[in-house]
């Protein structure tokens, strides 16, 4: 058997490294003019979700396709996640926080709004890229997926932000760091949370996966 052939371990390898960097290299230039971040992360989830599902796919036409079909949705719930957190700035910036009834108040209401734009960030767009439904339905799906398995949230928070935290801390370590983003970062991060996904998601799945076997069918899971 030829050594670097599609069938052989190392070609498997070689054939995944090169779907995360592509995708990284997707994810990245969409989500450049940052108003499309959030259609950007939806179709990178969608992607990996399929490559957990499916194994052997085209990420390039998966993560276009769903980049077109959930751009106005994702933006959408991309710019509720940046209201949210220009609201706790401005809380932050021009309402007193402390030991005063008022400052107690708005201290809360602070970490309240953080921490719905956390789980926002981590639960949304997969969302988006595995249900076809309205905006508020997906929101609430999000937010049920989120405490449906708690120690899954722990999980996902944890892949996702422990290595932004190492990246931004440690200054002697920071290109290394800097390279693995660029070349696959965003792609594997969002593939080892896609494993907590896909498990969260399949149970909801219905008997839909072998109606889409044609590609002129929108491949989007629906509840």
């Amino acid at each position: 058997m030829n050594l670097f052939s599609n069938d052989s371990f190392l070609g498997r390898i070689l054939d995944r490294v090169s779907s995360f960097v592509l995708l990284n290299l997707y994810f990245m230039v969409c989500a450049l003019p940052v108003i499309t971040a959030g259609a950007s992360l939806t179709a990178l989830y969608y992607s990996v979700l399929k490559l957990h599902k499916d194994g052997d796919v085209s990420v390039t036409r998966l993560f276009f396709r769903s980049f077109r079909q959930n751009l106005k949705q994702a933006t959408a719930g991309w710019l509720l996640m940046l209201l949210l957190l220009l609201t706790a700035w401005l809380e932050h910036r021009f309402f007193p926080q402390g030991s005063s009834p008022f400052g107690f108040l708005f201290s809360i209401s602070i970490l309240i709004l953080l921490f719905v734009d956390v789980i926002l960030f981590l639960y949304l767009f997969p969302v988006i890229a595995a249900f076809s439904n309205s905006l508020k339905a997906l929101l609430l799906h999000a937010f049920y997926f989120a405490f449906h398995k708690i120690g899954y949230l722990i999980a996902v928070a944890a892949i996702t932000f422990l290595p932004m935290y190492f990246t931004l801390v440690d200054a002697r370590m920071f290109p290394l760091y800097l390279l693995f983003w660029l070349l696959c970062g965003f792609s594997v991060t969002a593939w080892l949370n896609a494993w907590f996904f896909y498990r969260l998601f399949r149970p909801h799945l219905g008997g839909q996966d072998a109606a889409k076997a044609s590609d002129s069918t929108p491949d989007s899971y629906v509840f």
